[in-house]
């Protein structure tokens, strides 16, 4: 499967425009005017108390995987609370909210966003030592992936259960062999 830089859609590994926006599939940067561009978001819930289990709160972010770096921004909290109401109502203001999001996703500049932003943490990808996608299970509802570099360990909970299938195909694609899927 190939996935639309402007909309995230999924289309077949022939299609030459995205079947969702019309945008041309696998443009290149040059025609991008520089900017990076957008290959998957993954909305995630953080753990920043990790070591604290007493109060522990889990935050919204999303984690924008880009042509060149991942980023992880604030997330959305109508997304955060409709995750929690749950049901048909809350998953379709989260659809709703998401895909909004989503489509807005494609005109970011990342550089001048985290520029912007000292809150946003910005990971090259040559700084990634792994990055493990756990397996969705019965038992284990909430995958989470964990993403290593030299420095610092991360730990995150994917808030889209649904796309889990998805991130799968994409996050090895864009990262090739630090990427380990659990099986």
């Amino acid at each position: 499967m190939v996935y639309c830089n402007q909309c995230g859609e999924e289309n077949s590994e022939d299609s030459v425009f995205c079947s969702n926006c019309g945008h041309k599939l696998g443009e290149s940067k040059e025609n991008t005017g520089g900017k990076e561009v957008l290959q998957e978001m993954v909305y995630v819930r953080w753990n920043l108390n990790k070591g604290n289990k007493i109060g522990t709160r889990l935050y919204q972010k999303i984690l924008y995987f880009t042509d060149q770096n991942i980023y992880i921004g604030e997330g959305s909290l109508i997304a955060g609370l409709a995750t929690d109401l749950g049901g048909i109502v809350g998953l379709a203001i989260e659809n709703h909210s998401l895909s909004d999001r989503e489509k807005e996703a494609h005109t970011i500049n990342f550089q001048e966003m985290a520029s912007n932003d000292l809150d946003i943490v910005v990971i090259p990808y040559p700084d990634i030592v792994s990055l493990k996608l756990e397996k969705k299970t019965f038992f284990k509802p909430d995958p989470k992936i964990k993403l290593s570099t030299p420095d610092t360990d991360y730990e995150f909970i994917v808030s889209q259960k649904v796309k889990y299938k998805r991130y799968a195909q994409s996050l090895p694609q864009i990262l090739g062999d630090k990427v380990e899927v659990e099986t």
